[in-house]
């Protein structure tokens, strides 16, 4: 992102100074990578800011740095009139716990709390009382006043959104961050679950594939009103065993593991006798490519890949899979100098993907 300036396009509030403020703002990677370009923008109080771009514009790093979850190269930050960016990392942490709110892309709820403590977990680590009567007001605009007492595996995904929207905002901050909180959706998803959230967390299967897949079926159920008839299946040994219980009878479940020779490991019970089916999906001939391509043009598939990353941070990629915090397909740039060249039709770009 580079030599961006500006300002919001309402009124000036009254408070007088801006919510935040950024002024020739650069921040550089390792290996010379260039995030963000002399940035600067105001953003007053009581407006509303996108940042849209394609992926590897720096919209994260932008968003990192200004809430001071990362320190600027160069540059001026400045929330409600003071300066963090000279900042060291306890008194930034003190900031962001007094001052910022946060909606992240998988939400962060803290799967051992329930709705209600997951919101004002802020406040406890602050040592504040939570504003009853806003506390109040946030729930029931939301419409989660009768699951305060469910834990976050118990919600939809939609419920789950909620929850982390009214925990940014119960601590009345004075700028709010959201980093893609509906990427989801952009994915063509109705419905979100969070792995981790019904006892998904490592790289091993779960002691209990069946008691994990309880746990995922009825989320899936209260969500879509059935159990699912495909399960598309990640290469996983955590995953493969939840995905054969899981998926209804006379289902299917679809993995590109089965021809790639992984070892799946799974209770034959609930394949052979509830009548199910494993398909492999890695390879494909050429009409097999032709139909996906027309599928594609024809707007009937949504590209599923979400972030690029030069080769220079492929560890970072990693990570973020490894981690099971990425949305969709996270892609690594090797021959290709930049991203936005799978497409070069920039009329049918803009029609596929919106960018």
């Amino acid at each position: 992102m580079s030599g961006v300036h500006a300002g919001a396009a309402h009124p000036a509030a009254t408070r007088t100074a801006p919510a935040i403020v950024l002024e020739n703002v650069s921040k550089t990677y390792a290996g010379g990578v260039h995030a963000l370009d002399d940035v600067s923008l105001a953003v007053e109080h009581g407006t509303f800011l996108a940042v849209m771009g394609p992926s590897g514009s720096g919209k994260s790093t932008l968003m990192h740095c200004a809430a001071g979850l990362d320190s600027p190269t160069s540059g001026s930050i400045r929330i409600g009139g003071q300066e963090i960016a000279g900042l060291n990392e306890t008194r930034r942490t003190e900031l962001r716990r007094e001052h910022i709110g946060f909606v992240f892309q998988s939400y962060n709820l803290v799967p051992a709390l329930s709705v209600a403590d997951n919101i004002t977990l802020p406040l406890r680590l602050a040592g504040r009382a939570p504003d009853r009567e806003w506390l109040r007001t946030l729930v029931d605009r939301v419409g989660l006043g009768d699951r305060l007492s469910h834990r976050p595996a118990e919600l939809s995904g939609g419920q789950q959104q909620r929850a982390a929207i009214v925990r940014a905002l119960v601590a009345k901050p004075a700028v709010v961050f959201a980093d893609e909180p509906t990427g989801a959706r952009r994915l063509g998803c109705h419905h979100v679950i969070n792995r981790e959230e019904i006892g998904l967390s490592g790289s091993e299967p779960p002691a209990d594939p069946a008691l994990v897949g309880k746990r995922l079926g009825k989320l899936i159920r209260a969500a879509t009103g059935e159990d699912p008839h495909i399960v598309f299946e990640h290469v996983g040994r955590a995953t493969f065993g939840v995905s054969v219980f899981v998926v209804r009878r006379g289902g299917a479940v679809v993995t590109c593991g089965s021809s790639t020779g992984y070892q799946h490991e799974f209770d034959n019970r609930y394949l052979w006798m509830r009548l199910k089916r494993v398909i492999g999906s890695h390879g494909s001939n050429l009409h097999e490519q032709a139909a996906v391509g027309r599928l594609l043009d024809l707007g009937h598939l949504t590209p599923a890949l979400t972030e690029t990353y030069p080769l220079t941070d492929t560890a970072e990629a990693a990570r973020l899979v490894q981690n099971n915090a990425h949305l969709g397909k996270v892609g690594v740039l090797a021959l290709a100098p930049g991203p936005g060249l799978g497409v070069v039709d920039a009329e049918r770009r803009e029609r596929l993907t919106g960018m």
